[in-house]
């Protein structure tokens, strides 16, 4: 329903109907499907990384960066949360996950860089010499 306020903007407010509750409680019971495959801008950029012989690592080092201060403003978000009274659990839970998915992600991105660091070193060894037999 549409609530009139005092001032010259008015709100919606919803109430959830007992099909709402029934269908909610239906989701709530069936079993999570599998993760989907992540989508992300790094995967490409991987991919432009390997396929092009020149290109530096450069890459990897910047994502690191992006994730490193995006952990930085996550983390002084669970400071300012953890200050808080009375929080809400879910906030707490998502900005948990969230922070450990960067985690999560920088680890990786290093695992990456020390693949490509290895596969490059192999590229630019010259062929071994045969064997006489």
């Amino acid at each position: 329903r549409l609530e009139a306020s005092t001032g010259h903007l008015s709100r919606w407010t919803y109430t959830i109907t007992a099909k709402g509750r029934r269908a909610l409680a239906t989701w709530l019971n069936r079993v999570p499907r599998r993760p989907e495959f992540v989508r992300d801008e790094i995967f490409i950029r991987l991919l432009g990384t390997i396929r092009t012989p020149d290109a530096s690592l450069a890459q990897l080092v910047s994502q690191e960066r992006v994730y490193g201060a995006y952990l930085a403003e996550l983390d002084e978000r669970r400071r300012s949360l953890a200050q808080q009274p009375c929080t809400e659990p879910l906030e707490q839970f998502v900005l948990d996950a969230m922070v450990l998915q960067v985690e999560t992600r920088l680890r990786w991105l290093e695992r990456c860089g020390a693949l490509l660091r290895r596969v490059r070193a192999t590229r630019e060894c010259p062929d071994e010499p045969a064997s006489p037999s």
